[in-house]
């Protein structure tokens, strides 16, 4: 494909999610989605440029907030306090 009809080709794309709500995926996203793998062999800069990123649940990020500011055990029971700024 020459690079004029790969520029055509985008720029109908372009057009048809701005215009027409259409939504469109990287195959590498329908690849994880389905297999919940990555393909990494496969990967392109612009698959990371535009995914929709690494999204976590709620709960997962409540969890994952709590124990940010909660107290934390180091090595041989060690507590020990991690101040965020």
């Amino acid at each position: 494909m020459s690079l004029a009809a790969a520029s055509s080709n985008m720029d109908e794309l372009l057009a048809m999610k701005m215009n027409d709500g259409v939504r469109s995926a990287h195959l590498a996203s329908i690849y994880e989605q389905y297999t919940g793998k990555i393909a990494v062999k496969k990967l392109r800069p612009t698959w990371m440029i535009f995914s929709d990123g690494f999204s976590k649940s709620d709960s997962l990020e409540a969890i994952k907030r709590l124990s940010d500011l909660a107290l934390r055990v180091g090595k041989d029971g060690v507590t020990f306090i991690i101040h965020k700024f």
